[in-house]
This record gives structure tokens, sequence and C-alpha cells, in this order.
């Protein structure tokens, strides 16, 4: 590769480190927008993968098609859960169920 094809190459890299630096800063600090159904704390949910990212690393590195199936698996299993307790699936505010769970009992 040319150096052309190499600074274009780093830009790009240091762009998407960027982008994602700033997204997960955006949703950590923006405002909450969910309530969980355990804990009636008012959160912005966090997306937990399942699995493991040694096993992960280990099969992509010794075998091609059981890193894509195992890597597959784990994005298509992706869950949004509460950052104060873990509970799977807090509500939307913005429905009627958020609403009656931001009521105080």
């Amino acid at each position: 590769m040319n150096s052309v094809g190499v600074t274009l190459f780093s830009l790009v890299v240091l762009g998407w480190c960027f982008y994602l630096v700033a997204k997960g800063f955006r949703s950590a600090n923006g405002p909450k927008t969910h309530i969980c159904p355990n804990c009636r704390s008012i959160v912005n949910p966090v997306r937990v993968t399942p699995g493991s990212t040694f096993l992960e690393v280990l099969l992509w590195l010794c075998f091609l098609l059981p890193g894509i199936l195992y890597t597959a698996y784990c994005q298509a299993n992706k869950r949004r859960v509460c950052p104060v307790c873990g509970a799977q699936n807090p509500v939307p505010l913005t429905t009627p169920a958020g609403q009656a769970l931001a009521q105080p009992r």
C-alpha cells in the first residue's frame, strides 16, 4: 500500500473510534428513556451481549465457520438490561405501562 492508502485507512479507523466513543458518551448521559419494572429506576438501558469474548476469539483463530456461527449467535441474542439491577426489558416511559410504573405508589 502506498502512503495515501495508509493515511486514508488511518483516518477511517480514527473516525470510527471517535464515533463509537461519542455514541457511548451520548447514550450514557442523555435523557432517561426507560423505567425498570424490577427496581423502578428511570434509566437508559444498556445492551448486554451473551457469551465469552475469549471463546469467540479462540473459535475465530482455530476455525472460521464456528467463529462465524458463535459471533452470529452472540449478536442475535443481545438484550437490553437495567444498569442498576440487571433486570431485562426496561419499559419505555412513553408507553402506558411505563407511565403507570412511573407513578408513585
